[in-house]
């Protein structure tokens, strides 16, 4: 192996922990690029006190970086942190609120204060991107970014990749599959900021009309419940206009306190006169309102597709598509063990309008969907070359060229990750690269 992956220590940092460190290793290379050479966070994730990192090497230049350490240590705090800042995201999603993730402010600390990420760039310029904190008419927490554009050095599709992006690509229908390839591209050189380019074909439509179908089920079905509750019809029930709703819980459910007192009450145990049961039940409909709200957007924004610019946005996509595609065959071939694959192809449009598919062309002469053929392991690794063929497509619409791999790694068998490795550090060579690891 060469001496590029013989990273040499330089230094550990204690994050915030005695028992929590992580390490930090750097790997030698050349750019031509902005690079980032410092990152401050405070209170954001799992890091409830002020850390800084430098990603230089002894001479003060911006290097990559290798990130180690046991689990629960800080690792995904820190990669969340930089998407976060540059590109105002986490994990891909542009809301700070979703249960299937953790708080983006640390908890430990006071919630009033917020979370803050700084990033230093090469020429010292810094950019700065908080979560800010604050309570709306209701006495909801609300939570609220600094800034919400992209940075204008990463602006045209993500930066970070994480394992999950890998594993969850088997489980998903391939409806889901085109949506999620379709949707990678977060903005293009010669569209104007604003345009968002998810040009979603109609069965990807059709996916977000199930879906909110399935919210409005679900609401309906916590509104009964609530009625019972309360003992009261369930068309007296203003869940139509959020305003007149919250009245209502306020004046129905809260008795005219506020959602902090109900929580200072409840961990005292004297909520006495306040239908807990309700008051939980009439949160969960609020909430699935605002998701339905969401989806609708979203679906209103997408049946746009006959507007003039639709046609130019497709067309870029379908170029940034084929560019990330134009070495995934041969890649695929050098790092992996099998010998039956002629050609990998990826068609696009050959469905429907935007349709996205991958097809192993056999040395037979057969075509196959991979997940017919591959182990999980060459799948696992399928999926990972795709992804970052479509990161480094990206530099060719003016990203700057970093790469954030999160315990991606992990997914692929041990027998082809130093082919992998090999793989990274020769065509990202001029690349900044962030990788977390065990």
């Amino acid at each position: 192996m060469p001496p590029l992956y013989f990273a040499i220590p330089s230094g550990s940092l204690n994050c915030y922990d005695a028992h929590r460190v992580i390490k930090f290793v750097t790997l030698k290379s050349n750019y031509d690029f902005m690079k980032v050479k410092a990152i401050k966070i405070t209170s954001f994730r799992g890091i409830p006190n002020e850390i800084n990192l430098n990603f230089t090497d002894k001479s003060g230049n911006p290097v990559s970086v290798l990130i180690f350490g046991d689990n629960g240590s800080g690792k995904s705090s820190i990669i969340d942190a930089i998407e976060y800042n540059l590109q105002g995201k986490i994990e891909k999603s542009d809301s700070l609120n979703n249960e299937f993730r953790p708080y983006p402010i640390s908890l430990i600390k006071k919630l009033e204060e917020g979370a803050q990420t700084e990033i230093i760039f090469e020429n010292n310029e810094s950019f700065a991107r908080d979560i800010i904190v604050h309570n709306d008419e209701s006495g909801k927490i609300v939570l609220e970014k600094s800034a919400y554009q992209l940075h204008p050095y990463y602006s045209v599709a993500p930066i970070a990749l994480r394992r999950n992006d890998i594993t969850n690509y088997s489980t998903i229908p391939i409806q889901r599959k085109q949506l999620m390839f379709w949707s990678f591209l977060y903005n293009t050189s010669d569209l104007p900021s604003e345009q968002s380019p998810q040009i979603l074909d109609k069965a990807a439509i059709q996916i977000l009309e199930t879906e909110r179908m399935g919210l409005k089920k679900t609401r309906k079905e916590k509104l009964t419940i609530l009625a019972q509750c309360l003992n009261i019809p369930e068309e007296t029930i203003p869940f139509g206009n959020r305003e007149d709703f919250m009245q209502f819980v306020k004046q129905k459910i809260r008795k005219g306190l506020t959602s902090k007192q109900i929580k200072i009450l409840r961990s005292k145990g004297s909520l006495s006169g306040i239908n807990d049961q309700a008051y939980k039940l009439a949160l969960e409909i609020e909430r699935t309102t605002s998701n339905i709200k969401r989806v609708q957007a979203e679906i209103s924004k997408l049946k746009k597709i006959d507007d003039p610019s639709s046609e130019i946005r497709k067309e870029q996509i379908r170029d940034f598509l084929r560019s990330a595609s134009k070495n995934l065959s041969d890649s695929f071939k050098k790092i992996s063990t099998i010998d039956f694959v002629n050609e990998i192809e990826l068609r696009i449009g050959a469905l429907t309008d935007v349709s996205f598919e991958i097809i192993l062309m056999l040395k037979n002469g057969r075509e196959i969907a991979p997940e017919k053929v591959f182990s999980e392991a060459n799948l696992d690794l399928l999926i990972l070359l795709l992804f970052t063929s479509f990161i480094r497509a990206s530099a060719e619409q003016g990203q700057s060229k970093l790469i954030v791999l999160d315990d991606v790694l992990q997914s692929v068998d041990a027998t082809i990750r130093l082919n992998f490795i090999d793989y990274l550090m020769t065509e990202f060579k001029d690349w900044q690269i962030i990788i977390t690891a065990l």
